[in-house]
C-alpha cells in the first residue's frame, strides 16, 4: 500500500521478534502493524485499523503540535500500569514530514511483593475500609470544608504510602487554591511548587477532564506532568480528579520520593477524589442555602418594617386630620 510507514521502516524486520509491545500507525493515527508482544499486552479485540485514542479510549493532543519541541510523547495509562510511548516516524527528504508514529507500551516497574502479599494486602485493605468509614462519619458531624479536606488528604497519604499529599481545588475564579499535607517537610519550596502547578495544571486539568481518569505524573521528561513530579523531587505523583457533576472541582496529588503507584493505590486515591468532590458539593449547597435563607428572612424583615412604617404614617396622618 502506498504511503504505508511499515514498508519504509521494514517494522517486521526491525521489531517483529522483539519482546517489547511495539505497534506502528499511519499519520492518521491509525494502527497498521503490531508484533505479538503489543497484541499480547493489550489482549483481545481489534488492532488495525483502529485510531490510538480509539485503541486505549484516551484523548491525546494534537500530535504534530506536541511533538514540536520534543522526540516522544509519554502517556501514561493507569489501567493497565503502563505508559504508552508514541514517537513520530518521518520521512529522509530536506523537509522532513510526518509520516507515521512508532508506539510502544512500556510497564510502570514495580517492587516484586515476597510471598507475605496477600496478607499484607489484606491489611490494607482493611486499613482503607477503616479511613474511609472515619471520613465519612466525619461528614455526617462536620460542617468546615478546611477540617474535612485535611482529614481527606491526611488519609490519602497514610493509605497510599506517599510521602506528601496535597489537594488542588478549582475556584470560580479560574484560580487554584492549595491545601499542603506534608508531614516530614518533604516540599521545601511550596511557592516554587505552586507556581508550577499554576502554570501546568491549564493542561493536566484538560487532560483529566477529557480521560476522566487519573493521571500518573513520572519524573521523566516528555511525561505529562513531569515538571511538577520535578518541582516535588518525586520520582511519580498520582494526580486523582474530583468530579462532580461533569466539573472539575478538585484534584488530589500525592507523591513518592522513590516508587510507582499500584493498580490498588491508585483504585482507593480514585474513591477518596470522588468523596472530596461530594464534601465540596455538598457544603457549597449547604453554605448557599443557608445564605438564600439568611437572605429571605432579611428580605420579610425589610418587609415588616415597611408594613409598619407604612401603618404608622396612616395613623399620623389621620391624627393630623382629627
Amino acid at each position: 500500500m502506498a504511503g504505508n510507514p511499515i514498508d519504509k521502516y521494514a517494522a517486521e524486520e526491525l521489531f517483529g521478534i522483539q519482546s517489547a509491545a511495539i505497534a506502528i500507525a499511519d499519520k492518521n493515527k491509525k494502527i497498521v502493524w503490531f508484533n505479538q508482544s503489543f497484541k499480547n499486552n493489550h489482549g483481545a479485540g481489534r488492532i488495525k485499523g483502529v485510531t490510538i485514542n480509539s485503541l486505549f479510549n484516551i484523548e491525546l493532543p494534537e500530535l504534530p503540535i506536541s511533538f514540536k519541541n520534543q522526540k516522544s510523547l509519554v502517556h501514561p495509562l493507569s489501567k493497565s500500569n503502563s505508559n504508552l510511548v508514541v514517537t513520530p516516524l518521518h520521512t529522509k527528504a530536506k523537509k522532513r514530514m510526518l509520516d507515521g508514529y512508532m508506539l510502544e507500551l512500556v510497564a510502570i516497574t514495580q517492587n516484586t511483593p515476597d510471598s507475605s502479599y496477600d496478607a499484607e494486602l489484606l491489611q490494607r485493605n482493611i486499613a482503607f475500609q477503616n479511613e474511609l468509614q472515619e471520613v465519612l462519619i466525619l461528614l455526617d458531624k462536620e460542617s468546615s470544608l478546611d477540617v474535612i479536606t485535611q482529614e481527606i488528604i491526611l488519609r490519602c497519604v497514610n493509605t497510599s504510602n506517599s510521602d506528601f499529599g496535597i489537594i488542588v481545588f478549582q475556584t470560580d475564579r479560574n484560580k487554584l487554591d492549595f491545601l499542603f499535607h506534608d508531614p516530614n517537610n518533604f516540599i521545601k519550596e511550596r511557592e516554587e511548587v505552586e507556581k508550577t502547578a499554576n502554570s501546568d495544571f491549564t493542561f493536566i486539568s484538560k487532560w483529566l477532564e477529557l480521560n476522566n481518569q487519573p493521571l500518573i505524573a513520572l519524573n521523566k521528561q516528555n511525561n505529562i506532568g513531569f515538571n511538577l513530579a520535578q518541582a516535588l523531587n518525586s520520582e511519580s505523583l498520582l494526580i486523582c480528579p474530583g468530579f462532580f457533576d461533569k466539573s472539575l472541582l478538585a484534584s488530589i496529588i500525592v507523591g513518592k520520593r522513590e516508587g510507582n503507584y499500584s493498580s490498588i493505590e491508585i483504585s482507593q486515591i480514585e474513591q477518596f477524589a470522588t468523596l472530596l468532590s461530594f464534601t465540596i458539593s455538598n457544603i457549597k449547597t449547604r453554605e448557599l442555602n443557608t445564605a438564600l435563607e439568611s437572605r429571605l428572612l432579611q428580605s420579610q424583615k425589610l418587609e415588616t418594617i415597611g408594613k409598619l412604617s407604612s401603618g404608622m404614617a396612616h395613623d399620623f396622618s389621620n391624627l393630623l386630620s382629627s
